[in-house]
Formats: structure tokens, sequence, C-alpha cells
């Protein structure tokens, strides 16, 4: 790169940065970003979406802040990027973690929220929902995973930390001070919870012959299949998983692959909960939460995979209903 073309890219940035001071000094009303938090991509996401919801309710300006891998989705392109210098133009800059969420239209202060921030957001909302839908996009096309058409199709996302995190205690070839599944149990669930879930749907679904997708932060992931098939061998089950991973690989491709499957199989994770929230159509969802397991059908997706693998062999989704779960 040239000095010359070096420093046009600096002037057009200095011109974008002062073209948005303009702006911001004119707004007359509140503000609401967010803080980034040491933490992952799915609970970035939640910040995100949970501000995100303040500036709807409230009808105040939403300011974004990159982290990481948001360059990858659309919102980099569509939402106002927050600078540090515009708290200039405002009263107060109050932080929402640490206070009620009690926001003031009029008092022209910038509110910043985070991940904890205790907001009620109403998934049902359609125009929100299609906001943020638009807004988390990928930009360019992700890698999707091959899935049978000719099976009842199943995500499961296993937590491992990937060397983020702490390793877990049931690991046996690590020996740690200390464990992460001793803090977050339901985020770091077993090998034997996962094998009794994917029975028991494959149960639920009256022997109808399933595909599993292992999706993992594990960087050994195959390590998965061979423990998952040794203990379902009986059953009429096929099982996939890419050949290595860690916290920072394939990140965006999982994310938005997850939510392609009929059913899911999900820990207490913000990266679970974001894509069975924002993007999934699934028509059954196991989750682990406050050490309770629980079920959920959607009788419209249910219909939905009617229609691309045909009659589902035995399944009557009054009875599934009734026995297993109830309709969200």
């Amino acid at each position: 790169m040239t000095k010359q073309t070096k420093l046009l890219i600096l002037l057009l940035l200095l011109q974008q940065t002062t073209l948005q001071h303009s702006q911001v000094s004119k707004i007359n009303s509140s503000i609401v970003t967010y803080n980034m938090c040491r933490c992952r991509f799915g609970s970035r996401i939640i910040a995100y979406v949970k501000t995100k919801w303040l500036a709807y309710k409230y009808n105040i300006p939403f300011f974004y802040q990159p982290f990481e891998y948001s360059d990858q989705l659309m919102l980099t392109k569509l939402e106002k990027k927050y600078d540090k210098d515009i708290e200039q133009y405002f009263n107060q800059v109050i932080y929402l973690e640490e206070n009620p969420v009690n926001i003031d239209r009029e008092a022209k202060n910038v509110y910043v929220g985070d991940y904890y921030t205790d907001t009620t957001i109403d998934f049902t909302d359609k125009q929100f929902m299609k906001e943020i839908k638009k807004n988390i996009t990928p930009i360019k096309p992700i890698n999707k995973p091959s899935i049978p058409a000719d099976r009842i199709s199943v995500a499961v996302h296993i937590r491992r930390g990937g060397g983020f995190d702490a390793p877990v205690s049931f690991d046996k070839e690590t020996h740690p001070k200390n464990y992460v599944d001793f803090d977050y149990p339901g985020k770091f669930l077993t090998d034997e919870y996962y094998i009794t879930q994917i029975n028991s749907l494959y149960t639920m679904l009256q022997e109808n012959p399933l595909h599993v997708h292992i999706f993992t932060d594990d960087k050994h992931p195959s390590r998965f299949i061979e423990t998952y098939k040794k203990a379902l061998q009986t059953k009429d089950i096929t099982f996939s998983t890419r050949k290595s991973g860690s916290f920072t690989t394939n990140v965006i491709d999982d994310f938005f692959s997850m939510a392609l499957y009929d059913c899911f199989i999900m820990p207490d994770s913000g990266f679970s909960w974001c894509v069975k929230q924002l993007l999934g159509t699934f028509f059954v969802v196991i989750s682990h939460t406050d050490n309770k397991v629980r079920v959920e059908i959607n009788q419209d997706n249910f219909h939905r995979v009617e229609k691309h693998l045909g009659t589902i062999k035995n399944i009557h989704i009054e009875t599934f209903n009734k026995n297993f779960g109830k309709i969200s």
C-alpha cells in the first residue's frame, strides 16, 4: 500500500468520523449501546439483542460496538458505530448492569447495557425480530454441512471450552485445580447426558431414522462420534461432525448451520440460546436449564418437517405433545 493510499484512507475515516459527530450532536434524545465483556460470541449477541430491544422499546437511537466476528455480519454495515468521543454531546453515561432498567428518553443520556442487563424481550414482536434477523445475517454465504434428506435431522451442541475455558472434570486427560463444569454444570454436560437425550428423542420420534450432527468447540470432535455410535449402535441413527475444532473455529458457520436442523439438543449456553430464539425453526428442542431437562415442541415446525420428509412413521402430534412436552 502506497503512502498516498494510506493518507487517502485516513482522510476518508476522518471525514466519516466528523460527519457522524455532526449527526450525533443533533440528537435530542437519549441513546443506547452496550459494553463488551470477556465473553464469547453468544454472550455478545445477547448483549446486542438486549440493548437493541431497549432502543426499539423506548424509541431511542442505537449505536453498535464491534466485537469478534461482528465484521462477518450485516450489522457492521447497517448499524451506527459507537465512538466514545460522542459522549461529550450527552449529559451522563449510565451503566445498566449496575442499575435497574429505567430509561428516560428525554434526558439525553448514554445508556450502556450488556449481557446481564435485566430486560424482557418480546420475541413475538414481528417487526423487531425482522430487524434482528436482517442485522445478524452473515455477509458471505456459510459453509453448510450436508444434511440427509431422508432422515429427521438433529443438531447437538456440546460445549467443552475449546481452550477458552478451564477443562471439564469428566475429561480424564486433564487434571487442573479448577473445573469449569463445577461453576457452570448446565453448560458443560457429560457424554452420558447427550447419549440419554439422543436416545430419548429417538424413542419420542417412534424410532424414525435420525441423523445427528455434533457441533462442538472440542479440539477432537470425532471422539464424540465414536462414543455415541457405540452407545447407540442398535438404533437407526447416523452421525457427523467436523474433523477438528476449537473456540475460534467455524464460529459463524456453526451458528447459522445449527438452525438448519429439525431438532435441537442444547446445553445452557448463550450460543445455543441465540440459535434457538433468533434463528431456529426446530420442531423439538431439548434443553438443560436450572438442573432440569425441558422438552419443547413447535406444532407449525412439525408440519414443516412432515412436508419435506413425507409422512413421519407413527408420529401423531397430539399424542406427542401430551406425552413429551408442550407446544411453544
